[in-house]
């Protein structure tokens, strides 16, 4: 009687080595998402509720677009998240161009009162806003960084390499 060769059972080299990729690309994966959600909540615990309450009003400011809205402040109303009494915040903003063309300094005055709460801060965005440039304003900017540009194109000698060619 002639046997045949039997087949080995198991897994061949190349069947070890995908699936340890798999495992491993998988535990990775897994253990970043831990650290991102462990740091997510250590950044939540940290925070007051009048941090969470700073951060709803400068997004509700932010997206304010009409510079005179923005201007004249205003008085907004948050809600509490024990259902106690509602904290009113009163704004006030004072807006500046800066040297960047479209983009402008917000200085806010927020004042808090009720929920408990009654402070004041202050704190600074800038606002890309486009519409709010004066057509004139546009101008003296744009100049004004052409020549900045020339300056230090000079400076470097890319000026000279031009007229050259």
């Amino acid at each position: 009687m002639i046997r045949g060769r039997q087949r080995k059972r198991g897994f061949t080299l190349a069947e070890l080595i995908v699936a340890l990729v798999l495992f491993s690309l998988i535990a990775v994966t897994m253990g970043q998402a831990i650290v991102n959600n462990l740091q997510a909540l250590e950044r939540l615990s940290g925070s007051t509720p009048l941090d969470h309450d700073l951060t709803r009003m400068r997004h509700r400011i932010m997206v304010i677009e009409n510079l005179e809205e923005l201007k004249e402040g205003g008085e907004i109303e948050l809600p509490t998240d024990e259902g106690g009494d509602p904290m009113t915040v009163r704004w006030t903003a004072e807006v500046f161009p800066t040297s960047t063309l479209d983009l402008f300094a917000v200085d806010l005055e927020l004042e808090f009162q009720g929920g408990g709460l009654a402070t004041n801060r202050e704190m600074r965005l800038f606002l890309y806003r486009p519409n709010w440039t004066e057509a004139e304003d546009r101008e003296k900017l744009s100049e004004a960084k052409q020549l900045l540009l020339e300056e230090k194109r000079v400076e470097r000698g890319e000026v000279r390499k031009e007229l050259e060619e």
